[in-house]
């Protein structure tokens, strides 16, 4: 088997990165931290996104970095929803547990969800990204 110099793969590779035209670029405008998200789209992209990752950390750190333009209070609303594991904790811990993932990485996250497990604080007011059982 006949090995192709290393240059040749790097542009091949680097070939593959680059879109072909516009069209087939991806659209990563809704990351851009001016970009003002709808509240239903937004959902969408948080619900897949805690449907992808395999752990909470995993789950805050994502949803917040590719929706930097939404409060943390509405993030840990929206995560609230599609997450089992965020179910006994409350919006309030949520919200600090997205600022330990970013600001203290995983032992940080993890700090911070020991403190919080089983504390009987409760819930605060719904708002519009809180889904409703009624």
């Amino acid at each position: 088997m006949e090995q192709q110099p290393e240059a040749s793969v790097d542009a091949a590779a680097s070939q593959d990165l680059e879109p072909n035209d516009s069209a087939s670029a991806l659209d990563l405008a809704w990351m851009s931290p001016s970009h003002r998200s709808v509240p239903a789209q937004a959902l969408l992209r948080i619900k897949q996104i805690c449907e992808l990752m395999p752990d909470l950390f995993s789950t805050a750190l994502a949803v917040q970095i590719t929706h930097l333009s939404i409060s943390r209070d509405i993030l840990a609303t929206a995560i609230k929803q599609f997450r089992s594991d965020a179910e006994a904790l409350t919006r309030e811990d949520l919200a600090g547990l997205l600022t330990a993932a970013v600001n203290g990485g995983r032992h940080g996250f993890d700090a911070v969800l020991r403190s919080r497990k089983g504390s009987d604080r409760k819930g605060g007011s719904a708002s519009l990204w809180a889904k409703h059982n009624e």
